[in-house]
């Protein structure tokens, strides 16, 4: 007679180890079980749909629908419904015709410009001059890197280019701790002993710019005339404009570590003065046309305090209240003569060079044609916050014609989550051929 336990022991392991089902039960079953499944969600599709929830697909739905009542024709929206003001936009007149006239360059800044004419219009990218930075014109070594960029490989040609740089400063250091009283090396500082004597702690590389003019041409031909013309009506000299290549290579979404954006580089405190400047939502300055014409302004404003074109022109780069300070501690007015002073706090090599850049480049590209393009569409004023989809129902396109066209509007506007702002005028595409409909109707802003 078999002991209880035992007898548990052996219910339990055949509960475990079921044996096999054939395979033609198994598949009948399993059959039952997906029938069964799609009937309970018809169920449960019907129940949520009665209780005014949204409904959930069944297997109706895969069934097309007969064919229903034609659906009413869009009808086309309305101007009264959009609050949007045709307004006149400043920076998009056209100045009448003006021949372009060389700056004025003092002739103590003109061994500067004759450098950096050779630095933009003759220097290639992959050359870089070992140059005293106090007299950039003293050049010291001519570092070719032609050789790397044939690898096609340009970060490892920029990398090893900076090292055979290293090498020719090195180079240069050692030569001029030990001969700077040399006749040769005098004769470059004009006898000048001191500054002889200190040339090895002022190197500095200077690479070549002639391709960079070209894409900088390139990239400003279509608006460059128009940003011109907007110079002259200020009455700032119109070669004046192509401070911009110096500025960014007129690269409109430009910016930097201090914070100045757009073809001008304008810093954020200056440019709300003169532009529409609203942190994480617009940013005229990335406009190249309303940053040219803010510039324009600013530079008239600042040539009534400095009464002179170099000097307001190194302001535009340094700073109006530092360029004062500089004036009074050289008692100079004479643009040259404080370049070549030396550095003082911040007024460094960026801006004893920046005018002489300016002159280089006017010279370089006078005789150069850029063809007028006047802009054809319109310029809508907001009365109020509207979402930017809402904008292109208004003016019956679409919202990338509007963003190519208001390159100002920053992502949290392209992305939809920030309204555009009222006040601001916006650029739309003048199509009036077109025949679009509203395809949705206006959200609650605009009702």
């Amino acid at each position: 007679m078999h002991h209880p336990a035992r007898l548990w022991q052996r219910a339990a392991l055949v509960s475990v180890s079921p044996r096999p089902l054939p395979r033609s039960l198994a598949l009948l079953l399993g059959l039952c079980c997906g029938v069964g499944a799609l009937v309970l969600l018809d169920v449960a599709s019907r129940r949520v749909s009665s209780a005014g929830r949204v409904e959930l697909p069944h297997v109706a739905a895969l069934v097309p629908p007969a064919e229903g009542p034609a659906l009413p024709p869009l009808q086309p929206l309305q101007a009264t419904e959009c609050p949007l003001v045709p307004v006149d936009a400043a920076w998009l007149a056209v100045a009448p015709p003006t021949a372009a006239v060389l700056p004025h360059t003092p002739k103590s800044l003109e061994t500067r410009v004759k450098l950096w004419s050779q630095v933009w219009g003759e220097v290639s990218e992959r050359h870089t001059l070992l140059v005293d930075g106090r007299r950039p014109w003293v050049t010291y070594a001519d570092v070719d890197c032609s050789d790397l960029y044939e690898w096609g490989d340009p970060k490892f040609a920029q990398d090893r280019c900076g090292e055979r740089v290293t090498t020719a400063k090195k180079k240069a250091t050692a030569a001029l701790k030990k001969g700077w009283w040399q006749a040769d090396t005098l004769r470059l500082y004009a006898g000048n002993q001191l500054l002889a004597r200190t040339s090895w702690q002022n190197l500095i590389g200077v690479r070549g710019r002639k391709e960079a003019l070209g894409r900088a041409k390139e990239r400003a031909r279509e608006q460059l005339d128009q940003a011109e013309g907007l110079y002259t009506l200020q009455g700032v000299p119109r070669l004046y404009a192509r401070a911009a290549i110096v500025e960014s290579l007129w690269r409109p979404e430009a910016l930097s570590r201090s914070g100045a954006a757009g073809v001008l580089q304008f810093m954020p405190k200056t440019s709300k003065e003169y532009l529409l400047v609203k942190e994480g939502v617009v940013d005229e300055r990335l406009d190249p046309l309303r940053s040219s014409w803010a510039a324009a302004r600013y530079l008239s404003d600042m040539n009534k305090q400095l009464k002179s074109w170099p000097l307001t022109l190194t302001a535009f780069n340094t700073g109006p209240a530092r360029m004062k300070r500089v004036m009074k501690i050289r008692h100079s007015a004479d643009l040259g003569q404080i370049a070549n002073a030396g550095d003082i706090g911040e007024y460094g090599f960026d801006g004893q060079n920046y005018y002489a850049q300016i002159v280089a480049i006017a010279r370089l590209t006078k005789d150069e044609v850029f063809p007028l393009h006047t802009y054809t569409g319109r310029t809508l004023k907001l009365a109020k916050a509207v979402p930017l989809s809402d904008l292109a129902l208004c003016t019956q396109t679409t919202t990338a014609e509007l963003l190519a066209h208001n390159p100002a509007l920053l992502a949290p506007i392209r992305n939809g989550v920030v309204d555009v702002p009222a006040g601001y005028v916006l650029q739309a595409p003048d199509d009036g051929a077109r025949t679009a409909s509203v395809a949705a109707p206006l959200s609650p802003s605009l009702q």
